[in-house]
Parts: structure tokens; sequence; C-alpha cells
């Protein structure tokens, strides 16, 4: 018996479309901004979460769609858009929340209709028999607005859908018109996820995110677009180093803000916008200038250039082909930014598009470049290639700035390794140890700073300033500041320091000047090393140092008026020091009968001076004379035989893994946590190191500042003391416990 197929029920032709998962750029757009959706619609909703994207929050915009209406479908979603998003943030503006609002509106548009959300059976059964039996496209219309709930400021745009659907049976139809069914509540009365409707839907152009309400793609160009604003500046670091960045940042905008505040301050804000990356948003010329000279954590600062004559265009553009590229910076805004900069191409960098990077691309820019523009060389720029959209950068510092005070001279090679000559006061001390041996001579850092040491300088600055802004309680007590770099080396933790303490830019020919904190001239830094060749190379960089702020700091007399005169030779704990014990020449360690007379002649005349009371010392007359407000000591000792001598300095040092990788290494560190153990006067110790060894040889607690990958199984951290020794901290953990 044949059976009549038209009984038969067929398979639908069409199919169930869900929301894919967004992109990992979009998906990591949104874990670092918070996003706060503006909309009614569970649609849009629906689309973040099974995308991947975090949305904080979800606030409805309670408006009156209906009675908002334009000239055209685009015109309506627009208005709409715009007053949902006034509507929210008249709510939420004032209440000082930050992140990102996004609102958006939907059309559908069929045979030139304007179709919003079906109200009765009768417009629903129409819209349907439309796609279904007329067989005509529907498009979905949608505009979008970014908000920056903090300052308000927006970013619109559009897209365009177009879905296709085969003829749906009459019994189908009835069950989707039915009162209460999800397509009442959608734009145009259809739904491509619909478990019903939905097998009926035979293609999809623009993306199925996009036809329900939320165009991921433009979501994801938006952000980029408030983000990347024209004329921002990028200043990039090491990662994990961001939030240091930043912190510099803010703290080198913070006397500009108070100065020109309520004429525009500094511009606009600082925020981290990738891994190793800060942005400042909107910048001032004087803050762009500031933050050129005088920011250190950054290794690299850029410009972003806007390819449109309105300083607010966008900074990314469209970009798929070279050719294309080409003629974008041969001609219009951009080439005229380019020809007065004087500017050429340095690097080019792709990641997935048509343009590729590498020498033959930076070639062929900077040839057409030429022929356009007549540029051939001055000021390098970065072009930036991300899928389909570029950017140009203006470099207004790179990776290869160096510090001009640093010796860069070649290294001198130590043949022979001689026996360490101590300074003669070293015997002051309880004791004379055994003299440590040379090691080989380290290379020196060129000029180039590594980014740990310089975000070292950047953190500890803090600490120092603190110090240096409070009032000692008892006027006759000193009112140094001590500082101490046991390990000193070359010197260059210790000047980078100094550098940022006094704000010195990092360029001489530059109209910044020079700011140092208004007490910098109680700060001392003592700085020692039981190298020769380290000693005479720290001074060599701080004389270069001192030469290099003479703009800033002319020469004066440096007479401190504690002391009778320039020329006193420095005394210590009523015992005379000669006045060269502090530096290079053999110098015999009994003490004369000489010194002897005259150091009890001293004491008889003056009282004596408890051990520690006096840290100027360790100064001599040839530190006197560096004609900065800050007071340095570069001596030649062992840390040993200067510990007991010291009293309250904030120790600041930087202890190599490669220097100290032997036996008498582990036994330095085992005495450095012995000595510093011992003591609880210190104004802070802390300890930039790559070596575990140290952490673990000097059996004190230590609390990580922060760290940095150096390499592939190393990590660079500055380290703080908490005042607590290893065994200390367990005994602390276990009355805590029982109580």
């Amino acid at each position: 018996m044949a059976v009549d197929s038209s009984s038969t029920p067929s398979q639908p032709p069409g199919s169930v479309r869900v929301p894919s998962t967004a992109e990992r750029s979009l998906i990591d757009l949104t874990k670092r901004y918070d996003i706060i959706l503006g909309s009614s619609s569970k649609w849009r909703r629906t689309v973040l979460e099974a995308s991947g994207c975090r949305c904080v929050d979800v606030i409805s915009p309670d408006i009156d769609e209906k009675s908002i209406r334009g000239s055209t479908p685009l015109e309506t979603t627009y208005k709409i858009t715009e007053e949902k998003a006034d509507a929210i943030m008249d709510r939420i503006g004032d209440k000082g929340w930050t992140g990102l609002l996004v609102c958006s509106d939907q059309v559908s548009v069929c045979d030139g209709e304007c179709r919003e959300k079906p109200e009765t059976v009768e417009e629903a059964r129409r819209f349907i028999h439309s796609y279904t039996d007329e067989g005509l496209p529907v498009s979905t219309v949608s505009t979008m607005v970014v908000v920056d709930i903090e300052t308000g400021r927006r970013a619109y745009g559009n897209h365009e859908a177009t879905v296709r659907f085969a003829p749906i049976p009459p019994a189908v139809v009835d069950r989707l018109v039915e009162p209460g069914y999800p397509i009442y509540t959608c734009s145009g009365g259809f739904s491509i996820d619909d478990p019903i409707m939905g097998q009926y839907c035979t293609s999809v152009e623009g993306g199925v995110d996009a036809v329900m309400g939320m165009p991921l793609g433009l979501l994801e160009k938006l952000i980029v677009e408030y983000t990347a604003t024209s004329g921002s500046l990028l200043l990039r670091c090491r990662a994990g180093l961001e939030k240091i960045l930043a912190g510099e940042v803010n703290a080198l905008l913070a006397p500009l803000k108070k100065r020109n505040k309520g004429t525009g301050g500094t511009g606009g804000l600082v925020v981290i916008s990738n891994s190793g990356e800060v942005e400042f948003r909107w910048p001032t010329p004087e803050a762009v200038e500031l933050l050129s000279q005088k920011c250190r954590v950054a290794q690299s600062i850029s410009q972003r250039v806007a390819p449109g004559s309105s300083p607010s265009s966008p900074a990314y553009f469209p970009c798929t082909s070279l050719d294309e590229l080409i003629d974008r910076l041969g001609t219009g805004p951009l080439s005229e930014v380019l020809r007065e900069r004087k500017a050429f191409i340095s690097r080019v960098t792709s990641d997935d598009s048509k343009l590729d990077g590498g020498p033959a691309v930076v070639h062929k820019l900077n040839a057409a470049l030429a022929l356009t523009t007549e540029v051939t060389n001055g000021a390098p720029v970065m072009i930036d290639v991300s899928d389909d959209m570029c950017s140009v950068e203006y470099i207004r510092r790179d990776e290869s700035t160096t510090r001009p005070w640093l010796d860069d001279s070649p290294p001198t090679v130590t043949v022979e390794e001689k026996p360490l000559r101590q300074p003669s006061w070293s015997t002051i001390g309880p004791g004379t140890s055994p003299s440590p041996r040379r090691r080989p001579h380290r290379q020196p850092y060129r000029g180039v700073i590594p980014p740990p040491t310089v975000a070292a300088a950047a953190v500890l600055k803090t600490s120092i300033l603190s110090i240096l802004s409070r009032t000692p309680a008892n006027r006759a007590a000193t009112e140094d500041v001590l500082v101490w770099d046991p390990f000193c080396g070359q010197g260059t933790l210790m000047l980078e320091f100094a550098s940022v303490v006094l704000g010195v830019p990092l360029s001489a020919a530059t109209e910044v000047k020079a700011t140092p904190h208004a007490n910098a001239h109680r700060l001392q830094f003592i700085a020692t090393d039981p190298l020769e060749e380290n000693v005479t190379a720290a001074r060599t960089n701080l004389a270069k140092f001192s030469t290099y702020c003479q703009p800033w700091f002319p020469p004066r007399s440096m007479t401190n008026a504690r002391n009778s005169s320039p020329s006193a030779a420095p005394h210590y704990g009523g015992r005379k020091i000669k006045r060269d014990a502090l530096r290079h020449e053999e110098v015999d360690s009994n003490v004369s009968a000489e010194d002897e007379l005259l150091s009890q002649a001293e004491a008889s005349s003056s009282p004596a001076r408890p051990v520690g009371s006096d840290p100027r010392s360790f100064s001599t007359d040839e530190d006197k004379s560096w004609n900065l407000p800050i007071r340095f000591s570069i001596n030649q000792a062992p840390f040993h035989s200067v510990l007991p001598h010291i009293q309250g300095p904030m120790i600041i040092t930087h202890i190599h893994s490669q220097r100290f990788a032997t036996h008498q290494g582990i036994k330095m560190f085992q005495t450095f946590g012995h000595l510093v153990g011992s003591r609880n006067d210190w104004a802070g110790v802390y300890v930039l190191t790559d070596s575990k060894a140290f952490q673990t040889y000097s059996r004190l607690v230590w609390e990580t500042q922060f760290e940095i990958q150096t390499s592939s199984d190393s990590k660079m951290r500055l380290l703080r003391w908490t005042g607590l020794r290893r065994g200390e901290a367990a005994a602390t953990s276990s009355v805590k416990q029982s109580r």
C-alpha cells in the first residue's frame, strides 16, 4: 500500500541559529573594562553570556521607545539608543561609577517597511507571512553606543544583517502567533534561535549575534575606538610593572593638575590598557613633554596620530592591504602630520592581517613616503596593524633611551686578583675579618638601566619622600635621612634613586625643569662596595651625574652649617678619622700616636657622642664637592665593617645572583641576615634580588613588593624586610593560633 507523502511531516529546511563564542580579543576587553548593559532585552544579555563576554550589571532604561521616531530606520535607532544612554546616565552619572555603558537598539526592515515588536496576533501573522510565503528577506538595522561612565565620552556605530526563511506550514505559524510566544519580544516578529521558527531559517548574513540585537563585532570596534583615542600617549613597560608605571604617571601629573586646576589640568585618564602598556588619554602638550622627560618606568613612549582632520577622530582606521596603507599615509591629514614632523617608518607590527611585517614593508613604506611627502629621515613612527585596522604612533622615546650620567666606557678587565685594601676607619668596628678577594669585573650597564632597577627606584621614592616630609619630634636630633647601599656596584641604583628624588629630566635639551623635593638637602646616600673597581666606576658615574645636573643645580658652596668650614675633617664618635681614610690610597690600619693624642684632646673638649649619632661622619671633603642638594659618600668597604657604625638608615641595595653565586656568597647572606636581624632601628630594609638563596640563607621574613620575569627560570623581586626573623615568625604564628 502506497503512503501519501503529503500527509507526512517533512524535515524543516533550515536550522536553529545560536550565537557563537566571541573573539578572544573582545573577551579580553570585557575583562579589562566593567561592561554595564543598558537594555531591557533578555536577548542581548543572552548573547553576551553565551559568547563568553563579561557583563557586571544590566540596567533597564525605562523609556517610551514608541514615542521616538526618525525619518529613516537608522535615524530611529540612533535616537532611541541616545535616549537610552541619556536616561541611564542621569541615574548613575553622579554615583561615582566607572566602566563602560553599552546601549543598543534595533529595528527590522522588510520591503521598505520599518518593523518593531509586533503588538497583535494579526500583525505577527502578517510579518511571518511576508518572510516565509512571499520569500522577502528581512534586515536588522542596529545602532550601538559605548559610554565612558566617568567622563561621559561616547562612541557610536551601526550594523546591518539580513535573514531569509523558508515557507512555514500554517499549523506551525498558528503556534508561533499564540499570545505570549517569544516572537512578541523580538523586533520584526521573528527569531532565529527559537526551537520552532529557527528551523526554517535558511541563511543569515551579518552574524547571528547582530540579528539578536548585540553585534559583537561592532561592540569590539567601539571599545577599541574608545580605548584607542587619537593623541593618547602609550607608555610601554615590562610586563608586571603596569601598576607601578600608572602610579608613577599619576604622581608626575599631580603637581601639574594642581597648578592648572580649572584650566584643563593635564588631560584625561590613565588606564592600564594591555599587558605591559599604560595609556594616558587626551593629554595636554605640557603633560606629554613632562612624561616624555621624567617617566622612568616606561621603556618607550609613543603618541597616536589621528588619520582624520578632527582631533577626536579614532586612532584606528581600516587597512586591508599594503597599497591601501600607502595611499592613506601619502594623502590627507596623516601625510600632513608626517611631513610636519619629518617622520619615517621605523617599525611595522602586524597581527593576523594581510600586511606582513618586516624590513621589506618598512622599506617600501619609507620609499612611498619619500615620494609623496619628501621625507627621508627624521622622527621615528611605528605602524601597528591588527586584523583589518591600523594605527600610526609617533615615537617620543624609544627603548634605547639611556641615562647620560652612566659610564658607557669599555670595561677594564682585571687580570690578577689582589687582596682588598680596607679603609683605616673600618678598624673602629669590633675586630677585623679576613680581606675578601676581588671578583671578575662585571659588564657595565652601558647607559641603559634594567627595568627592575628603575621600578625599584620608583616604588621606594614614596617611602623616602614620606620620611623626608616628617618633622622630627625632637628638634635637637638630627634631621638627616640616611640611605645606605651596602653593595652599590657601579652606583646604578643609587643614581637612579637620586634622579627620581631630584626630579631630573632624562634629557638636558628640554624646557622641563628638575623638581627636587623640598627637603632633599636632608637626604644622604652612603654607598659601599668591597670591590675597588666598582667604587671607581660609581664615583665616575656620580661625577657625570653632577655635571649633568649643573643646569638645574649650579655650582655653589656646599658648606654645612653644622661644620665649622668646608674643609672640616669628618668625625665619628669622638674619634678623628684621617681625611684620606675613605679614599683609595693605602693607609696603615694602626692609629698613629699623633691621631691618638688628637682623639684624647677632642674627647676632653667635647662630650662623647653615642655610636652612630652623626651620619655625616661618612662624608669627606670630596663628597661635599658634587654640587647637588643630596649628599653622597662612596666608600670601599665590606658591609659588615660599616653596619655596626650606622644608626637608623634605610637600606636599599641590589643583590645579583651571578655576583654572589659562590660559597662565600652564602656566608655573606647569613651574615647579612644576622646583622640586620639583630637590630630594630632600621627605617626600612629593601633588597632587589633574583637570588632564591638570599631569601633562604638570610633567615629573615621578606615581603615581595613586586616581581618581574627576567628569564625563563628567574624572577627579579623587590623584597621588604617585615622586621621578623624566620624563627620569630613561626613563634608569632603559633601564639596567634593558640589565642
